[in-house]
C-alpha cells in the first residue's frame, strides 16, 4: 500500500499536516475522525471540572463544540504539526480567550511538564505514528490524576490495511497488543470497547469501519 508518490505524500500529511495540502487533509481528518473522537471523549467519563489533554488534535474543529456542551471542562492540546497548532488557535479563539483551551506544539517524543494532572487524556488515530510508544505512554501515565483515564482510539488493523495510503509509517495495533503494551507500562483497569461506523471513501464508496477505544488508569 502507499506505493505511489501521491499516496506516500498523503501518508506523510496524515502523520504531520503541512502547507496547503495539510489544510485539506486536516478538514478530511476532522470529518472522518469525529465519530471516533466523540466515542473516545465519552469513554474518558470526565468528572465535573475535569482537565483534558489531547495528543494530535489536528485542526481541533471538535474542541469548541465539546467545550460548549461541558462548560466545566478545561482542554489542553499537543500537536507535532505547527500548522495544526495554528489552526487550532484560529478555530477555537473564543475558548482560548476565555482560558478554557490551550494549544501547544511539541516534538512528538517528550510531553511537557504540566503543573496540574489531567483527568482525561485522549488520542485519536495517532498511535500508529509513535516511534517510542512505551516511552510516550509512561509520560502520559505520569500526567494522569489518580482517577483519570487514558483513552486511545484507533482503527482495527484489518480495516487499516484496506486504506490505500497506509504504508511503512503506520504501525497497526490490535486491542490485545495495545493492552499488553499498557500493562507493561504499569497501567491498570485496562478495557477495550469496539465500535462500527460508516466512512465515505474518496471514490464515494461507503465502507464499514471497525475501531476501538482502549482506556486505562494509572
Amino acid at each position: 500500500m502507499a506505493t505511489t508518490p501521491q499516496l506516500q505524500a498523503i501518508e506523510q500529511q496524515l502523520a504531520c499536516p503541512q502547507g496547503e495540502q495539510g489544510l485539506d487533509i486536516a478538514d478530511m481528518m476532522h470529518a472522518t475522525n469525529i465519530n471516533m473522537t466523540l466515542n473516545g471523549w465519552q469513554c474518558m467519563r470526565l468528572a465535573p471540572n475535569g482537565r483534558v489533554l489531547e495528543l494530535g488534535h489536528g485542526n481541533a474543529a471538535h474542541v469548541t463544540p465539546l467545550l460548549k456542551k461541558r462548560s466545566d471542562i478545561h482542554y489542553t492540546g499537543l500537536e507535532i504539526s505547527e500548522l495544526m497548532c495554528e489552526q487550532a488557535h484560529l478555530l477555537n479563539q473564543e475558548m482560548v480567550n476565555h482560558y478554557r483551551a490551550t494549544f501547544w506544539h511539541y516534538d512528538g517524543q517528550y510531553i511537557p511538564s504540566f503543573i496540574q494532572a489531567f483527568d482525561g487524556i485522549l488520542s485519536v488515530n495517532t498511535i500508529y505514528f509513535w516511534d517510542q510508544p512505551q516511552f510516550l505512554l509512561l509520560q502520559l501515565k505520569q500526567q494522569l490524576s489518580a482517577l483519570g483515564r487514558l483513552a486511545l482510539v484507533y482503527m482495527d488493523p484489518e480495516f487499516l490495511q484496506t486504506l490505500p495510503f497506509v504504508g511503512h509509517q503506520f504501525k497497526p495495533y490490535a486491542p490485545n497488543k495495545l493492552e499488553a503494551l499498557l500493562t507493561q507500562t504499569g497501567f491498570q483497569n485496562i478495557t477495550t470497547k469496539s465500535f462500527h461506523d460508516e466512512v465515505t471513501r474518496k471514490d464515494q464508496s461507503v465502507a464499514t469501519r471497525l475501531f476501538h477505544v482502549t482506556t486505562a488508569q494509572r
